[in-house]
């Protein structure tokens, strides 16, 4: 009768392990191991100055301002003024002219933009909460401002002006993301987050060839930016993290009740076309299969991206815009991207790489992955599209 405990030992262990994987206890404690492990480890590596270098791939013209912490950020708003910014004559010329084109677009029932309610960044800082949690806290003062005051200034960085320079060169050339010094600059703040399904696959959306402004990119989960009317507090406060939960909805079709976890942690700015905004993650309590069947309840997907699609698992390669699964873990994005070979936004790019940072991996791993010399020298071309708004 020796063998009866052998064979309830290994019932028991069969049981326990059915139930160990399907209670996902499994992938919980994985998740926790990782997380604790890179709390302890320096993420120094990761970052050389003020923006991510890992390997050899450099994302310089993502500039991160305050670092970025895996217990999260904090993004506080103070609006100093209700009054809509004004812009300078040459740059309200060009809102005129967008003005203009908008109705014309709506005369002839073409696609035209919506002059929605916006805010313009008047100062940002950063400091640490004052509890002895000292959490990443970044302070924005924000004035009202609108959407065509977005399309006259950082819409428009390339357009030349009536004395021969162009936006860029006249009012963004030398600027310091630290020190706002014109209220009438910066009229768009983002939220990009990073999605991770439950089954472990990384969400890369790439944009369709339709939209006005990048085409054809690669880009994080969802991008989202702050709305004056939408992302409003219960309190009738501005809430940035609602910019996020609103943006899982409209461009993958996710509810709130499918998060798991949402985490803003670092904030930044694009260098090259002159935004702020924060990055962050959302780990889903919903598998792939889930996401890609509610794509179809979003609001902006059948616009923007077009149709799902998988990496691996059936892919259809003539398939030109789509939502990719890639299995989450540095080796296999860095594989996507090398054998996808569409650009990616700086700050996708970036989001991406400080998800992994943010959920367990050590910097050590994701340098790994970019060790090849292959990515000398082409980050700029991944990170950049040629196309410009």
């Amino acid at each position: 009768m020796e063998w009866l405990p052998m064979i309830a030992g290994g019932l028991t262990g069969l049981v326990l392990g059915v139930f160990w994987r399907e209670s996902g206890l499994d992938r919980f404690l994985s998740i926790l191991f990782r997380r604790g492990r890179a709390r302890l480890l320096s993420r120094s590596a990761a970052t050389s100055g003020t923006h991510l270098r890992l390997g050899y791939l450099s994302v310089s013209d993502w500039e991160i301002l305050d670092g970025v912490s895996p217990d999260g950020v904090v993004v506080a708003t103070k609006v100093v003024s209700e009054e809509l910014v004004r812009l300078p004559d040459d740059l309200l010329e060009l809102r005129r002219d967008v003005e203009a084109e908008t109705l014309r677009r709506n005369e002839r029932n073409e696609a035209a933009p919506y002059n929605g309610p916006r805010y313009a960044i008047s100062q940002i800082g950063f400091h640490r909460s004052s509890d002895r949690l000292e959490t990443n806290t970044c302070h924005l003062n924000l004035k009202h401002s609108d959407y065509f005051n977005f399309l006259a200034t950082g819409g428009s960085l390339d357009h030349t002006l009536p004395d021969g320079t162009t936006v860029r060169r006249k009012y963004y050339a030398g600027i310091d993301p630290r020190n706002i010094t014109r209220d009438f600059l910066f009229h768009s703040f983002g939220v990009n987050l990073a999605v991770i399904t439950s089954d472990e696959r990384l969400i890369v959306v790439q944009r369709s060839e339709s939209v006005d402004i990048l085409p054809d990119v690669l880009n994080s989960s969802v991008d989202e930016g702050l709305s004056r009317d939408l992302d409003v507090a219960p309190d009738r406060s501005v809430s940035v993290k609602n910019v996020g939960r609103r943006g899982l909805r409209e461009e993958l079709g996710l509810d709130a009740d499918t998060i798991q976890e949402y985490r803003l942690t670092s904030v930044g700015y694009s260098r090259h076309w002159c935004q702020y905004g924060a990055l962050g993650h959302v780990i889903l309590e919903i598998p792939w299969r889930d996401v890609a069947k509610a794509l179809c309840f979003s609001k902006d997907a059948s616009f923007e991206i077009g149709r799902a699609d998988d990496v691996g698992e059936g892919t259809v390669k003539a398939a030109k815009y789509s939502v990719f699964a890639v299995p989450n873990s540095p080796g296999e994005f860095a594989r996507f991207l090398r054998e996808h070979g569409k650009p990616m936004t700086s700050w996708a790019l970036t989001c991406f790489l400080t998800s992994f940072l943010a959920t367990g991996w050590t910097a050590r791993q994701v340098e790994t992955a970019f060790s090849s010399r292959r990515w000398r020298g082409i980050g700029r071309r991944i990170i950049l599209p040629s196309s410009q708004p």
